[in-house]
């Protein structure tokens, strides 16, 4: 199963380091194999940058974490390279349509995601985009 995990999942890994948490669990589900995880140089540029931009986020989350949460992407995900292809959908939030692009070019199974503008897309895509707590749910059942 391919799935392309939006950054919000990634930011609120780092947020919440409680070991029952689903964006933990999600992570632990990476690092067992149990889904082959994509990531778009995209959003890792997008990590960086909101992480460093957003006060809040700076004061939470240390250059270390977001540099071993980096680290840790490039080795256990396939880190797909920056789209500029726009995907053709009509998508509320322009800044979210490399993900789109993605998901239609890179074969994915799932889109991972807590975005409103990119779950109300759900029913017109080929493939599903769930929030993490249903892909979770999704892991569970196969």
């Amino acid at each position: 199963m391919r799935v392309l995990v939006d950054a919000n999942v990634f930011i609120s890994y780092l947020l919440t380091p409680e070991p029952d948490r689903v964006p933990i669990k999600i992570m632990e589900a990476a690092f067992d194999a149990r889904f082959a995880l994509l990531v778009s140089e995209g959003t890792l540029i997008e990590l960086e940058r909101n992480i460093r931009k957003k006060s809040y986020l700076r004061q939470r989350i240390s250059n270390v974490q977001l540099a071993d949460l980096i680290d840790s992407l490039n080795v256990i995900a396939s880190v797909l390279p920056l789209t500029t292809t726009p995907s053709g959908s009509d998508i509320r939030d322009p800044k979210d349509d490399y993900l789109i692009a993605h998901a239609l070019r890179d074969q994915v199974d799932i889109l991972v995601s807590g975005d409103r503008d990119l779950l109300a897309l759900a029913d017109e895509m080929p493939f599903r985009i769930l929030t993490p707590i249903d892909f979770l749910a999704h892991l569970d059942e196969h």
